[in-house]
């Protein structure tokens, strides 16, 4: 369809940033991580903003088949990469399942990281309950500052879940930080720009040749220089949220992804006609008929069927776990018949609900402990004409490989054979939960959407 609905009434474009120093020769790029589980009419809105206000090309992070919330996405990887086409991006990169599914810090890191790894990124543009940028940027620098960490371990000390302990942390520190930190957008906000502000200019840094890095570190340049000059940081930029809140029902033609998941369980797909782009609409339908939508019941029994083979041991292992949850959440999976049951279980005052989803959902993956900064390559799930010019400025000045070959992508040295083969991995597990299973491999063999006509 030609408008969004509710786009009239929204609010009034935004304004983009300008690009870093030495990057105004090129056509302005804007970066959005994403998991489009699945891709509706409020994100169409965030790309036409974008656009609007001088964007030229958009390319997007997404997790994979399984999402943040530490649950398999409700469509396979490559349709919702071909719906983020449909829907206005030029560009789809595969974040990794172990970045996908892990903590706020990590997810955020890893798909900021590879945005920053590009080469190409002049604005990193999110999401968010408040637009203020200014004031998520304080926010994150106050989390980031030494002055933080006392604070926060007291509060840790009352025997409360990190969440609260940090919220009651910042709010001694910046008053009104707890209300920030109080809803889903703003946290992952925040984390994205902290991710910006620390860790990550420090990988960059190491992946320089040795030279420049050299000149780098001994500050011969100042305050860095020599890497903004040759590798800008892209410019955070916070949209505001339209239409409804974060499991909200629809409000102002909008509707949340959490609402849309939870209605085509009960009405199939066709409920989310009103809001999500007609394209996308016809890749939904598309995809019902041939049965490539997540069968939540088959997705249950056989996730937890994997997680009742295992001791607290086995938790142990992976990322979540300590004080104590391995051995609730063993317990708990040996009394429950159901997901949620499992969930409410194993939680308590100090382990999160969020923190035992991920603990289960990666000791049922096999995950490892705890992935590095930033994904080992980017693999293409699909371009348009503008991605495809993308692409040839990240093979010439990206810090990652870069390939629609998950195959040769493994090939590439260091850390990305073991990432790849977990990715295959969840990728076969996620097709046999589709209503129609499918057989093992797709990860390998699906290729990647190109949508090359102009808009």
């Amino acid at each position: 369809m030609d408008q969004v609905i509710g786009y009239e009434h929204s609010r009034p474009f935004v304004e983009v940033p300008p690009p870093p120093k030495g990057l105004a020769k090129h056509p302005l790029c804007a970066g959005i991580v994403t998991e489009y589980n699945p891709f509706h009419s409020g994100h169409e809105w965030m790309i036409r903003q974008l656009r609007a206000g001088g964007i030229h090309t958009v390319v997007c992070v997404m997790s994979g088949p399984f999402v943040q919330r530490a649950e398999a996405g409700i469509l396979p990887t490559h349709l919702r990469a071909r719906a983020a086409l449909a829907g206005g991006a030029d560009l789809v990169l595969r974040l990794p399942v172990s970045w996908a599914v892990a903590s706020a810090e990590t997810f955020a890191r890893g798909a900021v990281g590879l945005l920053s790894a590009l080469g190409c990124v002049d604005v990193l543009a999110f999401g968010a309950e408040c637009e203020d940028t200014n004031r998520l940027e304080a926010l994150a620098g106050m989390l980031l500052a030494p002055e933080f960490v006392p604070v926060l371990k007291s509060e840790l000390a009352k025997g409360v879940s990190f969440a609260a302990a940090r919220a009651a942390a910042a709010e001694r520190l910046m008053p009104g930080a707890a209300e920030l930190l109080d809803t889903p957008n703003n946290i992952l906000a925040v984390e994205y720009i902290k991710a910006l502000l620390g860790v990550v200019p420090d990988v960059l840094r190491s992946k320089m040749d040795e030279s420049v890095r050299f000149r780098v570190v001994n500050g011969l340049y100042g305050n860095s220089s020599e890497m903004d000059r040759l590798f800008p940081l892209p410019v955070p930029l916070a949209l505001p949220r339209v239409g409804t809140r974060h499991d909200g029902p629809p409000a102002e033609g909008f509707a949340s992804a959490s609402w849309l998941r939870r209605v085509a369980g009960r009405d199939g797909v066709e409920a989310w006609a009103p809001y999500v782009p007609e394209a996308c609409m016809k890749l939904y339908r598309q995809a019902e008929a041939q049965g490539a939508v997540l069968d939540y019941g088959r997705y249950e029994v056989a996730l937890l069927s994997r997680l009742k083979a295992m001791r607290a041991q086995d938790f142990a292992r992976h990322t979540g776990a300590g004080e104590g949850l391995e051995n609730r959440l063993a317990d708990a999976v040996q009394k429950a018949t159901g997901l949620e049951q499992m969930y409410d279980l194993a939680k308590t005052k100090r382990f999160a609900h969020s923190r035992v989803r991920r603990l289960a959902l990666s000791a049922a993956l096999g995950l490892p402990q705890m992935p590095g900064v930033i994904p080992p390559f980017a693999q293409v799930l699909g371009a348009s004409g503008k991605g495809l010019a993308l692409l040839k400025r990240i093979k010439q000045n990206g810090m990652v490989p870069v390939s629609t070959s998950l195959a040769k992508l493994a090939k590439t040295g260091g850390e990305a054979e073991g990432v790849v083969r977990i990715e295959a991995r969840a990728e076969d597990l996620h097709a046999m939960w589709l209503k129609s299973p499918q057989p093992g491999g797709g990860a390998y063999t699906h290729p990647a959407a190109m949508l090359v006509k102009d808009r």
